[in-house]
């Protein structure tokens, strides 16, 4: 299906880059990779969720409070160097 539709999509391709940068496309047949699976992200710890929440207190909103303290714990959690 894409070898058939492969004029039409170099096309498109050159259409919206506004210049003929696509010539061909090449289909080749192989072996599929594994997928790369990303590293875990790490979990906040309840010092690094509580803190978080400290600093968002004075936000009156309780949504975005909420949402505020995850994402700070969240960041805090990502800049802990990873555990051995």
């Amino acid at each position: 299906e894409i070898q058939h539709a492969a004029p039409a999509i170099v096309a498109r391709v050159n259409a919206h880059l506004g210049w003929r940068c696509v010539g061909a496309i090449a289909l080749r047949q192989g072996p599929v990779r594994g997928a790369v699976r990303a590293p875990a992200s790490p979990v906040p710890s309840e010092e690094e969720t509580a803190r978080a929440a400290a600093a968002a207190a004075e936000v009156k909103d309780d949504s975005l409070r909420a949402s505020l303290a995850r994402l700070g714990a969240a960041a805090s959690a990502a800049r802990r160097p990873p555990a051995r």
